[in-house]
């Protein structure tokens, strides 16, 4: 059984994924919460750890540290 300890919608304002679809799991879940899910970002894990602050601009597709 899958479990989520803390409810997604409070502790992410967006999600970030390096592989899938409009089809994904991540990317329904983020349809149901009304959160945007930007998908096939390279290297997110690489770059972005936990808890850490990101600045989004989806216009220019830019993902950058704060």
């Amino acid at each position: 059984m899958f479990y989520i300890k803390y409810p997604i919608k409070k502790i992410s304002l967006v999600i970030l994924i390096m592989r899938g679809g409009m089809l994904s799991h991540a990317a329904i879940i983020a349809r149901e919460l009304n959160i945007p899910c930007i998908m096939r970002v390279e290297h997110a894990t690489d770059v972005i750890a936990n808890g850490m602050k990101i600045k989004l601009d989806l216009q220019n597709d830019l993902v950058q540290k704060v």
